[in-house]
């Protein structure tokens, strides 16, 4: 059980961080392909908070959305190993699967934040 919980741990952090990575590269590509729009707000004096704010809501819609499909994942890999197999594990607990949307929801918005400052310190 510990070797099990242990690789989880691991498997979790790996695909935590892969996560961040993916996201602040498509935050990325979603600033550049704004470039444009982006030096024009700066021109009339926009805030960086201003420019930062709708990057960072789309990394959290990324990340929520990411996290419901983990959970859909999870629930369908339960069933089909209720199914097909003589092993019936259960179902995580929901507070399990809302943590789970939070953490992604976390990733999404904290790898946003980074692509965005990065991008404000170059060009800024």
């Amino acid at each position: 059980a510990k070797i099990l919980r242990t690789t989880g741990i691991i498997t979790g952090v790996v695909f935590s961080i892969v996560a961040m990575v993916i996201i602040a590269g498509a935050i990325k590509l979603s600033i550049y392909a704004r470039k444009k729009k982006i030096a024009i707000m700066m021109l009339v004096g926009a805030s960086n908070s201003f420019i930062r704010s709708p990057f960072l809501i789309e990394g959290a819609l990324i990340g929520i959305v990411g996290g419901l499909f983990a959970c859909g994942a999870i629930y369908a890999i339960i069933f089909l190993v209720n199914k097909y197999t003589i092993i019936h594990p259960t179902s995580p607990p929901l507070e399990y699967m809302l943590a789970l949307i939070g953490f992604s929801f976390l990733i999404g918005v904290i790898s946003a934040q980074i692509s965005v400052s990065s991008f404000l310190r170059e060009d800024g």
